[in-house]
């Protein structure tokens, strides 16, 4: 077969984030015989011909791939943003109007659902990973009167209602037009069930892997980020002992319960117990940067603030490191489509503490210690602070339920799903 794979997100900021790293994953892992049996065409934008920064991310020594350029890109368009608005919506119900050279191609694979398939006669293969929006819709979509009602403006409210028939109307355009979906969890696919109505028959199942490992560095120089009144910079190095600091990586978007993990935090400290907060994800730089008021007051009129450490980026050698060596990641999230950070930190043989609900028990299983609250947390840091025994314990069981996700797996199901 000749397969395409749209690899473009990863020249934006999903270079960095959970599609960046399924598709740079996802292409490492395909196997010598997928390989020697299929001929892959990757797919980046025109004006980025100089690609070999992203290119370089794909270290697989079995494929030698061929490169199309993506050219008239949606967003390229000069013209007034509701026309622009109207266009993309047009190109979710009759095509992507992006020109991606597809000639010859068995099968089409999009990895980011939220952009457009083309018009092919290939096979098209998107991977769904999660309905937040609809799911979480008094979050995410608001509508116009729930809007109105808040006391905003009818200009807002305007806005927030066409940001919601949008998302509806792409996701169901793009849904509708894919052959086969690949759901990242068994939740992922009963939400397309239920939500968009797609078949069963339609849509299977091809878990995430586990990231692969880096070997953590025996030292390294942690650069907190310090608010200044000309805004946030890295400050001077420090050192953090093992076991000392709780740790979230992340986003800060509304389904993460971040004031739940400042109140477990503000409870541990009020205890007298020595222990630091390390805050690690692109925007993560500056208490200013977390966009509900509520959780900026919450921090700041407490006292400890000093030890609430704000890293922003960090390279996979900091992360390993601090997976490594931090007492507990804390992941206070209502809804994941998988849960890769979950993962992710398991498989360095961090206890994880999480909120049981979507696919994160399928991701958890037994190993990850769920909380229902605040003071959930508080318990569980304390009990994994003060018992170091039964803290060895949770490690070993993260790093064996870790051990049963596998990008080969992934890789293998997907290929099989392709071939059906």
């Amino acid at each position: 077969m000749i397969i395409g794979i749209d690899i473009s997100p990863i020249q934006g900021p999903h270079r960095m984030r959970g599609i960046g790293s399924v598709i740079i994953n996802f292409i490492n892992h395909i196997s010598k015989e997928e390989a020697s049996t299929n001929k892959f065409v990757f797919y980046l934008y025109e004006e980025d011909k100089n690609t070999e920064s992203v290119l370089d991310l794909i270290r697989n020594k079995h494929i030698e791939p061929e490169v199309r350029y993506i050219t008239d890109p949606v967003y390229k368009f000069n013209v007034k943003k509701l026309s622009k608005a109207l266009r993309i919506m047009k190109a979710y119900v009759f095509g992507d109007p992006r020109n991606y050279d597809t000639r010859g191609l068995d099968v089409f694979i999009q990895m980011d659902q939220n952009t457009p398939l083309p018009q092919t006669r290939a096979r098209k293969v998107l991977f769904a990973y999660d309905l937040i929006p609809y799911v979480l819709e008094s979050r995410y979509l608001i509508s116009y009167r729930t809007t109105r009602n808040t006391g905003s403006s009818r200009k807002r409210s305007i806005k927030n209602q066409l940001r919601r028939m949008q998302y509806k109307f792409l996701i169901k355009g793009t849904t509708r037009k894919a052959n086969q979906i690949v759901a990242i969890s068994e939740h992922t696919r009963r939400d397309f069930m239920s939500v968009l109505k797609i078949r069963p028959s339609k849509i299977a199942v091809a878990p995430l892997g586990a990231p692969d490992s880096v070997k953590p560095p025996k030292d390294i120089s942690i650069r907190p980020y310090r608010d200044t009144s000309w805004g946030a910079f890295q400050g001077q190095p420090i050192d953090l002992d093992p076991n000392s600091f709780m740790l979230y990586i992340g986003g800060i978007d509304k389904r993460r319960q971040l004031l739940d993990l400042f109140a477990a935090y503000n409870n541990l400290k009020a205890r007298g117990e020595s222990i630091k907060l390390v805050l690690a994800g692109d925007i993560l730089t500056s208490i200013n940067n977390i966009p509900e008021q509520k959780i900026r007051d919450y921090i700041t009129k407490h006292s400890y603030t000093d030890d609430i450490l704000f890293l922003g980026f960090i390279t996979e050698e900091e992360k390993a490191w601090l997976y490594h060596n931090a007492l507990a990641v804390v992941y206070p999230s209502v809804y994941e489509g998988f849960g890769l950070p979950v993962l992710e930190a398991m498989k360095h043989g961090t206890p994880v503490i999480t909120y049981k609900n979507s696919s994160i028990k399928e991701v958890g299983g037994k190993a990850a210690l769920y909380a229902d609250d605040e003071q959930d947390i508080t318990d569980y840091l304390l009990k994994l602070k003060n018992q170091p025994d039964w803290h060895t314990k949770i490690a070993d069981d993260s790093i064996q339920r870790a051990s049963t996700f596998s990008w080969d797996k992934t890789v293998k199901q997907v290929f099989e799903i392709i071939a059906d």
